[in-house]
């Protein structure tokens, strides 16, 4: 009986806490932030290695609700695997008027690279390092958007800008091969269990 009590706890203290050490991470990582108007340089990016991870981001936690609706590129689709879908992609959660008004009131919108260990295209990878790399990742381009201010909707240009995005990048596996260009460019946050395995 008191085997079964402590295998059950240690089964369920399994379950939960990869989720929950992923949203602690990730909220103490955002958290530490400055307000996006005061960020002299843009953050590294966060990256979270291994499928525990993924499903947890997924689930919602927290302020990560909104992750999976806006801001989420996931490259294993075959559709997301072309350099010109991602730049669009990137101009797309850039241009849209909630994360516009996030980056107003102060705060930095979360930009999701799920699963970037599915990368094939080498072209593809290349647009990677531009958007993670703190160097590159403040000027991709301009655009026209449709801002609403007082006045209304008015016809803007502006800079694809990722300074003020929390960038954050997972993979499917524990231990990804990921080239040295990308992880050069990312931060990763080691999951609790390979730290004291």
């Amino acid at each position: 009986m008191l085997w079964g009590v402590i295998i059950g706890v240690v089964l369920g203290v399994g379950y939960i806490l990869p989720g929950e050490y992923a949203h602690s991470i990730l909220t103490t990582e955002t958290d530490k932030e400055k307000p996006a108007q005061q960020l002299e340089k843009n953050s590294p990016t966060l990256l979270f290695c291994g499928e525990e991870f993924n499903e947890q981001l997924a689930a919602g936690r927290g302020n990560l609700r909104t992750i999976e609706k806006y801001n989420i590129i996931d490259f294993g689709l075959a559709e997301n695997n072309k350099p010109e879908v991602l730049q669009n992609k990137v101009a797309e959660i850039c241009e849209k008027q909630e994360n516009y008004g996030e980056k107003r009131k102060g705060n930095s919108p979360i930009i999701w690279l799920k699963n970037i260990d599915k990368i094939t295209n080498p072209e593809l990878e290349n647009e990677l390092v531009k958007i993670i790399d703190p160097s590159q990742n403040t000027n991709l381009g301009k655009q026209q958007v449709e801002r609403e201010f007082y006045e209304g909707k008015i016809k803007i240009e502006e800079i694809i800008d990722l300074s003020q995005f929390t960038l954050v990048a997972t993979t499917s596996t524990s231990n990804p091969q990921l080239s040295k260009k990308i992880t050069d460019k990312l931060k990763p946050i080691e999951s609790i269990f390979n730290k004291y395995h």
